[in-house]
């Protein structure tokens, strides 16, 4: 796509904000509890950590709570889950009702205090997440920005536990007749999202989403043989009372990086980033005649043109959206927003003269294409065919095409065995120019 002069002009002129290297954030306080309605003493801790969050609530305090209902003491909490015991066994709980704060600091519930939560919220952060959640009839979608402000080792998680904010039908003989923060099911499970590595001020985007079978079922205690079975029936009793919690943890060390309560939202807007890898040139987006910054919200199914301009010698090696390739050499590229988006472009010195842009004599057709892709050169100075994937792989030169390149005025390539994707055609000319042409199979 090939924007006026006037708009490219304006647009070039457009900062990228980003953090300064190590730049702290506030911290989230991840507060996981662990708790059965069995338990007598859960009273007493449960009132205890109300009245401690109502106290930092006052104050602005932030945190994201998280309750696992646990299998003991006695026939255990009926809403107990083999998800909620995989924290369980990963934080070695051997007691109720326990407490564990960003994996810093653990006690027994009437021993945490305010004091000790303002304590670890003054701790600072080198993550910020930004999430919202939608719910619809009993399917929960989620998403995720990660924005680290310095980097972290590979061994990164981001963990999504969809919670039920208030619960009233697992009361037992334990005395508590309402439960807060409850957990019902992670998104996809307890083993959580690896996140690879973090670098500085690199967003990483994640969706999930997950749909609750079957129907509502009490079980009568946490026996195995009781406990809700996912698969087939669930245990929520309000699904206009759900909501998504969201951290991201080291899991050699346990340290909680950061975490955050996702915000009730129609996500009918998506936050698209925008990044060079490296130097050696700029980048800047713009959407319906508009310049945006990169972290805009933009409306989902809107066309996003990001423009390269390589400096010097240089050319667009690659762009990636959310990490994977999806465009090579091209110094425009266009997204249809679906979802949270994070878009890269690579630069790479240009050190075989070649000139990447399009031949106005060359025409590809159809394009998208089921099975025939035919060229026509209006000069007839084809010399060599390659057709590459995204991932830079050849799949195709002439010599398998049997075809007398030159002496064609129409050539076509059979791409009927070829994956439904983006390729590219890398046309030799007689004055060993080279041209790239992108094309979509259907």
């Amino acid at each position: 796509m090939k924007l006026k002069s006037i708009i490219l002009g304006l647009v070039f002129t457009i900062i990228i904000p980003f953090a300064n290297a190590d730049e702290e954030r506030p911290r989230s306080v991840l507060l996981e509890v662990f708790s059965s309605s069995t338990c007598n003493p859960e009273v007493a801790g449960s009132n205890n950590l109300r009245a401690i969050l109502a106290q930092n609530d006052a104050i602005g305090g932030q945190y994201s709570l998280i309750k696992y209902q646990m299998h003991w003491p006695g026939s255990g909490d009926p809403y107990y889950t083999a998800e909620g015991g995989v924290r369980k066994d990963f934080n070695s709980v051997l007691m109720v009702p326990t407490i564990y704060m960003d994996q810093a600091y653990s006690s027994v519930l009437m021993g945490f205090t305010h004091s000790i939560l303002l304590d670890a919220q003054s701790v600072p952060s080198f993550v910020e997440i930004k999430a919202e959640y939608c719910i619809v009839d009993k399917t929960v979608s989620a998403s995720a920005i990660i924005i680290p402000t310095k980097d972290f080792p590979a061994n990164i998680l981001l963990f999504m536990a969809i919670v039920e904010k208030v619960t009233y039908n697992n009361a037992t003989e334990g005395g508590d007749i309402v439960f807060f923060q409850v957990m019902k099911k992670f998104m996809p499970d307890a083993n959580g999202i690896p996140l690879g590595n973090l670098t500085n001020d690199f967003p990483i985007a994640i969706e999930q989403f997950y749909t609750f079978n079957g129907e509502y079922r009490l079980p009568e205690n946490a026996d195995p043989a009781n406990i809700i079975n996912h698969d087939i029936e669930h245990s929520v009793e309000n699904f206009n009372n759900l909501e998504v919690v969201l951290w991201a943890q080291n899991m050699e060390t346990k340290e909680v990086l950061q975490s955050t309560t996702a915000k009730l939202s129609d996500m009918d807007q998506k936050n698209v980033y925008y990044h060079v890898i490296g130097e050696n040139g700029t980048l800047c987006a713009i959407t319906l005649g508009n310049p945006i910054s990169s972290g805009t919200k933009v409306e989902k199914g809107t066309p996003v043109t990001f423009i390269a301009e390589p400096n010097g010698e240089y050319r667009v090696k690659n762009w990636k959206l959310n990490g994977e390739i999806t465009g090579v050499n091209e110094n425009e590229y266009t997204l249809i927003v679906d979802g949270n988006s994070v878009i890269t472009v690579e630069f790479v010195y240009n050190d075989v003269g070649i000139n990447f842009n399009e031949r106005n004599d060359v025409l590809l057709y159809p394009n998208p294409t089921t099975g025939e892709l035919r060229i026509e050169d209006g000069q007839l100075t084809i010399k060599n065919i390659e057709v590459y994937d995204v991932y830079g792989r050849k799949l195709r030169s002439n010599h398998e095409l049997n075809s007398g390149v030159k002496q064609q005025s129409e050539i076509i390539v059979d791409v009927t065995h070829i994956s439904s994707g983006i390729y590219f055609v890398n046309l030799k000319f007689e004055n060993g120019v080279t041209g790239i042409y992108k094309f979509v199979k259907k």
